[in-house]
């Protein structure tokens, strides 16, 4: 049997970006010749998604495309292969609603030459909102379903394995920290030059994890039931201490709360009784704008002068005990709006916390995965969290997780979950009495299986022998309809088609906007928080289809809700785009000035 391949390590851009961080970014290259884009991680997201030109208006700076990461033209590759407007499934219980341009085209997970490997034919979305403001490279692995209900696409992480690029469909993420020196480094001349090369940028590896950046826990957390919001943990407690004089830690959550984990938020979505306590203790300013709790100036400096420290405990329920504790700095939260966010005109200090209105809001977000570390084995519907380490050059320790049927382990291989093994010789006299067993055992399970099925064959010809002639005149009651408004071959209780058999796998289903097929300048509400006052705030770059304007309500089509929207026919036609020419190669946003590097990426890359 062929070795099982390696996990791949994604390089990180070594930029700090976002108009509400700054966060660690990662190359995704698309299209024919590459496009290269900055985007972000999201744990739930199941494609990339990447900012087109419509996500750039003419108010916006002249600098709007590369703040936002690069903008991917698609007329410009020849492998892109356009589906239509469908609405993007992300965190729509935190007021995420939002449409983008799906298509199919080839996906390369980093720069060329650091042998990150290249797949064609990928469903991928355009965005324009700045509700996301980077691009976000989706490590969801349900497939994806724009046209009929029996036709889906296989996520990135699905087509890595089983086009043998990783050994696993998991994962090891964290988000990098900025605020982290390095001691070494600060004992350099220019101590300003020194900090800013220092930040400790993110790290991802595919089919396993990098054991250098993390403190195991040797605690496993099963994946929740709603596939869409799977990665779910008892947060117990939150405290901080070192704020004041006193020795005694201050509890900041009053009641322990199940909470959702996705780099895709950035902020940390918490009971409005918690929020209050954290109000008190750290002197926050609500934000009823932004629904952001803002910093001045003069509470900024007296908090990072405390240094304060915050513990979030973690355990597989409310009342059971608590397995991780991850610790953070007050740098941690010591975040910043940008002018580019909506409602801000400077730059500006918060506090990345926001008010959730029930308990399917709880979330830890990007501000949390700065200091945890978390491996995804969806192998095993299992995942652990993690403290982060940092190191002075800590040399990098990529641990393989293999499939549970994997016939070949090695020292170099494990998961998320402890799995041991032993194996020891068996005597002959004992071989011998094995086989006998086991030969008495399949006979004797022959002749059950044979009864039954005698047995089940009578039966059913007794029940045939008593068939109502009048089923046929009832049949509008139970229907198999082929072409109604419930989708080909579902199964109907009645005429009106309510659907009664659901889908058997977990695949997302997306809603088609019937528009103009493109991105219109009319304004879109979404919600900036659900409770309260349920201010709302325009986006006025998202599309507005004309079911929208006529005021119908879209839902997306899927098996958790148990009340399908209809799924619109896919345009166009999906021939399976070329291979991606190894020359053929440019880059959206060549000239990136960030805050740590210029990148100068030519053709001839």
């Amino acid at each position: 049997m062929a070795a099982a391949p390696s996990p791949i390590s994604i390089d990180p851009t070594q930029a700090w970006e976002g108009n509400d961080g700054p966060w660690s970014t990662f190359f995704l290259g698309i299209g024919t010749p590459t496009q290269y884009f900055r985007v972000l991680i999201s744990l739930s997201v199941v494609q990339p998604w990447i900012v087109v030109p419509e996500g750039c208006v003419e108010s916006d700076p002249s600098d709007c495309p590369d703040h936002r990461g690069g903008l991917f033209n698609r007329d410009t590759s020849s492998t892109w292969r356009e589906s239509g407007l469908f609405t993007l499934e992300f965190e729509q219980n935190l007021g995420y609603f939002d449409n983008g341009i799906f298509g199919f085209d080839t996906v390369s997970m980093g720069l060329v030459g650091t042998g990150a490997p290249t797949l064609d034919n990928q469903v991928l979305a355009g965005i324009a909102s700045k509700d996301f403001y980077l691009g976000l490279w989706g490590l969801g692995p349900r497939p994806t379903n724009l046209t009929v209900l029996n036709n889906p696409y296989p996520s990135l992480m699905t087509n890595l394995k089983e086009r043998n690029q990783i050994p696993s469909i998991s994962y090891g993420y964290t988000a990098g920290a900025q605020y982290r020196k390095s001691r070494a480094v600060l004992r350099a001349v220019s101590l300003t030059s020194s900090l800013e090369r220092n930040k400790v940028a993110g790290s991802l590896t595919l089919g396993g994890y990098d054991a250098s950046r993390f403190t195991e826990t040797n605690a496993s957390f099963p994946f929740a039931g709603d596939v869409s919001r799977d990665l779910v943990v008892a947060l117990q407690s939150i405290s901080v201490d070192g704020l004041d004089d006193s020795s005694i830690a201050i509890s900041l959550l009053p009641d322990p709360i199940l909470t959702f984990i996705d780099a895709g938020v950035p902020q940390i979505w918490l009971p409005r009784s918690a929020c209050e306590v954290f109000e008190k203790t750290f002197g926050l300013t609500y934000d009823p704008l932004t629904s952001l709790y803002l910093v001045n100036s003069t509470t900024h400096d007296a908090l990072l002068s405390r240094n304060a420290t915050l513990t979030f405990k973690l355990g597989a329920d409310t009342s059971g005990p608590s397995n991780v504790a991850i610790q953070f700095p007050y740098a941690a939260f010591d975040l910043q709006l940008t002018s580019d966010y909506p409602g801000i005109n400077e730059t500006t200090h918060y506090f990345p916390i926001r008010r959730a209105a029930n308990d399917t809001q709880y979330t830890l977000g990007r501000t949390f995965l700065q200091q945890a570390y978390i491996v995804a084995d969806y192998e095993r519907n299992s995942f652990s969290v993690n403290p982060c380490i940092f190191t002075d050059n800590a040399k990098q320790d990529l641990r393989s997780i293999l499939p549970p049927d994997a016939s070949d382990a090695n020292s170099n291989s494990s998961s998320n979950t402890k799995h041991t093994h032993s194996s020891k010789s068996l005597s002959t006299g004992s071989i011998a009495g094995l086989s006998v067993g086991l030969t008495a055992f399949v006979l004797l399970l022959s002749i059950l299986v044979l009864t039954f099925f005698f047995r089940r064959r009578r039966r059913q010809k007794r029940e045939q022998e008593h068939i109502p002639t009048s089923l046929e005149k009832d049949s509008k009651s139970l229907s198999l309809n082929p072409t109604g408004a419930g989708g080909p071959g579902e199964l109907h209780s009645d005429a009106k088609g309510t659907r009664t058999e659901l889908i058997g796998d977990h695949t997302l289903f997306h809603k088609r906007m019937d528009g103009d097929g493109g991105f219109a300048a009319a304004k879109k509400y979404h919600y900036r928080e659900l409770a309260g006052d349920n201010a709302r705030q325009p986006a006025s770059e998202l599309p507005s289809p004309e079911s929208q304007r006529q005021g119908q309500e879209w839902r997306a089509l899927s098996e958790l809700n148990g009340s399908p929207g209809r799924v619109g026919e896919m345009m166009g036609d999906f021939s399976r785009p070329s291979e991606l020419g190894s020359d053929e190669r440019t880059v959206a946003g060549s000239e990136h000035r960030g805050s740590e590097a210029v990148y100068e990426l030519d053709s001839s890359s």
